[in-house]
């Protein structure tokens, strides 16, 4: 065999010893050629977990009456009220939306012509001081329902008097023909604040809810 020959047996087995070397991955033996693996591509993004929608309901509410007149404010509850609410103000303000029935219209003054024919004792009606509003502001009422049998005991100054009141506290209510109330910025207000979090509200949270602002319908 000629010198030339050994030369090109032992270069051919040489490159196929190292192509066919034991134990060497496909992507080593890639490294080995000089190429470089695909970049790993990053996993897709999580949603937000759902946060939740929390509602509170409240009955009839009532805190204290000025009427008849010649009660004194007898009917007023003890420390004008301030603590009436205490109890029940960490639930109603823990939830997105507080709603109650308010039994009977906020108002300072005048005649009751639901009782002006009555007996002393068989007439009921309610009239409870515009500054007790307050105190439903301060328990966490968002809502207020004013289509209740009392609402009218003092006609209409009566029920102009409750609109005012809770426009001035920025509670909304619900109650004569088309008086709607609008919970979008409440619920803009709620996506801000969860946003704010890292979360996210439910998937059709605003289903049903207009987005119409305004402070009634």
């Amino acid at each position: 065999m000629t010198p030339r020959l050994v030369l090109a047996v032992l270069v051919s087995g040489l490159a196929l010893g190292c192509a066919h070397a034991p134990g060497r991955t496909p992507a080593e033996a890639e490294a080995a050629l000089g190429s470089s693996p695909p970049p790993a591509v990053p996993p897709p993004a999580t949603a937000p977990p759902p946060l939740p929608i929390v509602f509170a309901a409240a009955g009839d509410i009532m805190l204290g009456t000025t009427f008849p007149e010649e009660s004194n404010g007898a009917l007023l509850p003890p420390d004008d009220g301030c603590e009436l609410l205490a109890q029940v103000t960490p639930i109603l303000s823990a939830a997105d939306v507080a709603f109650g029935n308010l039994e009977g219209p906020l108002l300072d003054g005048g005649p009751s012509e639901k009782c002006r024919n009555a007996r002393p004792g068989r007439c009921y009606a309610f009239r409870v001081p515009t500054r007790y509003g307050r105190h439903l502001q301060g328990a966490g009422f968002d809502v207020l329902s004013l289509a209740n049998n009392h609402v009218g005991d003092f006609g209409d100054l009566g029920r102009e008097s409750t609109r005012a009141a809770l426009d001035g506290l920025g509670i909304r209510y619900s109650g004569a023909l088309g008086e709607v109330a609008r919970l979008a910025t409440l619920l803009k207000e709620r996506e801000a604040a969860a946003a704010a979090e890292g979360l996210a509200l439910p998937e059709g949270h605003r289903d049903g809810v207009s987005e119409a602002e305004g402070r009634q319908a």
